[in-house]
């Protein structure tokens, strides 16, 4: 029964975990240089994305899930192969085991439970049910990047530099599901992105929060999800532990055969 309840309480672990998510080449290190002005911004925020859409990126992960007063230790990979797929695995210290896979491609989302041997597929419009994002604000979210980094807009309609604080905030407005959602960036004095919110109309909300730059290419070492769902106030602080730029081509993992699996909808 003591394992049974284990099981339990690691699979809804790794569940929020998977809802959460929404994860080599020369070294490259975060920006140490001041940027006082849009323009130095701007150069910073194509210099990241030129890196990161260049390469195929791997990252590995730590977690504790807190559940009914009990911590559950995960850990696992994100694999991001450019503009094609985002394939997230956990991995329960526990048990030793995988106990979640997840998938987002540019038009479907694939969530995995593999302990209650349940699992989710379906498109972002099914999706932003749960979460207002789409593959690439995922792909945002887990890179540390500008939402908008292939089609720069800082207008002084929606970009405010605050000079005292030496913080950088850019407003944007997406339409996801028809509805309109607003995701609202923080910069700091070195051109990171340290804090995105993403509010929808439908009253979902995700904030992400980055802190201590000192991983390989300019990644935080920390990152702090806080979100709600079904009224339920979520937080998950992610620890990335390695970060690897791949060049050379990477097959996609492979996804559990889901034939003894139960569908379920969100």
């Amino acid at each position: 029964m003591r394992r049974l309840n284990q099981r339990n309480m690691l699979s809804k672990a790794a569940f929020v975990c998977l809802l959460l998510l929404l994860f080599s080449c020369s070294r490259y290190a975060s920006n140490t240089r001041s940027v006082s002005d849009f323009s130095a911004l701007q150069n910073s925020v194509t210099d990241r994305y030129k890196l990161l859409s260049s390469n195929n990126i791997k990252l590995k992960f730590s977690t504790v899930v807190n559940h009914d007063g009990k911590d559950n230790k995960l850990s696992g990979k994100i694999l991001i192969y450019k503009d094609s797929c985002i394939f997230i695995n956990i991995i329960s210290s526990a048990l030793g085991i995988e106990v979640g896979q997840a998938r987002f491609t540019p038009d479907s989302v694939l969530l995995v439970n593999k302990l209650d041997k349940k699992y989710f597929s379906g498109v972002y419009d099914d999706f932003v049910k749960v979460l207002d994002v789409n593959y690439k604000s995922i792909f945002s979210i887990l890179t540390d990047s500008y939402i908008r980094s292939d089609s720069i807009d800082f207008s002084e309609s929606k970009a405010f530099y605050f000079a005292d604080a030496k913080r950088f905030m850019v407003n944007d407005l997406y339409l996801f599901d028809g509805l309109k959602s607003y995701v609202t960036t923080e910069f700091d004095q070195f051109g990171n992105v340290d804090k995105m919110e993403f509010k929808s109309a439908r009253s979902n909300f995700l904030r992400v929060n980055y802190s201590n730059f000192v991983n390989n290419f300019g990644f935080p070492g920390s990152v702090l999800f806080n979100t709600t769902v079904n009224k339920d106030k979520i937080s998950l602080d992610l620890k990335l532990t390695s970060i690897e730029l791949l060049k050379n081509e990477v097959h996609l993992s492979k996804i559990t055969s889901l034939d003894n699996y139960s569908r379920i909808s969100l």
